[in-house]
């Protein structure tokens, strides 16, 4: 596992309509097929469907780190393409969450030194997505985050840090809100209920923000490669409720709701900014 320099020689694309195919959503990463220069351009590529590392909680291994409660286990699905497998979590408010070791520089930010595009995108499931199910956070976030209680007891909100991506909570396990925080500030909401889950159907969720879009649609949101049409403004960015100029890394936050197995995968995880 590691950094692909090259996004190109990554995962393949499907085609201009790829909606909720198994590779990266062209809506989301076109720009960056057109015009890249690893001169110009940072990238993170993790593919879990050809990478199989088993991981021991807390234990950083290549890079990135792990939570697992007792019992609950992360390493590869035994099911082709199913990626990384969160599973074992059998108890109420077991958690198991996996994401980078240290910061990294992504950031969204006004100010014009750091103002850069930026893309994410992960795919994701739940076995099931009834209410009292597993919660879930996959996006950017504060390093270091990847802990105990990462996401929050009997609720599956995420903690108080700074973060910016998708959130499923335990009551209602098949509503996906796209969300962003600062740490002491009231969480934002982008829309919630953006997306449906489906049970055992990975989905993909992404996000890029674009410093040369229209001042009402600074960070646009994609479910399966399509745009949810609710944005992050210029003005949500440069309120103080907004992490901006925060360095994030990546994670994958899960946590059980309720005394019965469910268990998650994460396929792979892409990000890419202008240096």
């Amino acid at each position: 596992m590691g950094f692909q320099n090259d996004l190109r020689h990554g995962m393949g694309y499907e085609g201009a309509n790829a909606g909720a195919g198994i590779g990266p959503s062209p809506a989301i990463w076109q720009q960056f097929s057109r015009d890249f220069d690893t001169a110009k351009v940072r990238s993170y590529e993790l593919d879990f469907t050809v990478q199989h590392p088993t991981f021991a909680s807390a234990t950083a291994q290549n890079g990135l780190i792990t939570y697992q409660d007792t019992g609950v286990t992360i390493g590869p699905s035994t099911t082709a393409d199913d990626g990384l497998l969160i599973a074992a979590n059998d108890a109420d408010n077991d958690e198991g969450s996996i994401g980078g070791q240290t910061q990294v520089p992504w950031t969204v930010s006004d100010t014009a030194s750091e103002a850069r595009l930026l893309a994410f995108e992960a795919s994701v499931k739940k076995t099931a997505v009834g209410a009292d199910g597993t919660a879930l956070f996959v996006g950017l976030m504060s390093a270091g985050q990847v802990a105990a209680n990462a996401l929050v007891d009997d609720s599956g909100a995420v903690k108080n840090t700074n973060y910016i991506g998708f959130s499923v909570l335990q009551d209602a396990g098949s509503s996906v809100d796209a969300v962003y925080k600062v740490t002491g500030e009231t969480a934002g909401s982008v829309e919630a209920d953006c997306a449906t889950m489906v049970a055992d159907t990975f989905m993909k969720l992404g996000f890029v923000y674009d410093p040369a879009a229209p001042a009402s649609q600074r960070v646009s949101f994609y479910v399966d490669g399509t745009n949810i049409g609710s944005y992050v403004t210029a003005t949500d960015i440069a309120a103080a409720t907004f992490p901006d100029s925060v360095d994030l890394t990546w994670a994958f936050l899960t946590k059980k709701g309720e005394a019965a197995v469910n268990p998650a995968n994460l396929r792979w995880v892409r990000i890419a900014q202008y240096r």
